[in-house]
């Protein structure tokens, strides 16, 4: 659970990103298109309102580019024996995501 412009989001064991359709705590919410093969989604965590990452279970990871109405599993994470369970973004041009047995990934903005 967390914000996104005001709005908050939450996420399922059952592999669903919902957002909240207004700003503050709501119980009005629309889930987004994420098909996450039946892991769940442990973290959402965005670099701008447009880009965001999800990640779950056994390495899911995927990827938004439109405020997370639609996501696209992101394949670099595929061989990753492990859970990815939070995602985080010190700045615009870098972040990180964190999982379990030293799983340690970084994102870094390509110029």
């Amino acid at each position: 659970m967390g914000w996104k412009s005001g709005k908050l989001w939450l996420t399922t064991r059952g592999g669903q990103v919902l957002f909240g359709n207004a700003p503050g705590v709501i119980e009005d919410f629309t889930a987004s298109q994420l098909q996450s093969r039946g892991f769940g989604i442990l973290d959402v965590g965005f670099r701008s309102t447009s880009l965001g990452y999800a990640c779950g279970g056994s390495g899911s990871l995927y990827k938004t580019e439109n405020g997370g109405e639609r996501w696209k599993r992101d394949k670099s994470a595929d061989d990753l024996a492990g859970n990815l369970y939070t995602v985080k973004f010190a700045s615009i041009s870098s972040g990180f995501i964190l999982g379990n047995n030293g799983i340690l990934l970084r994102y870094i903005e390509k110029s």
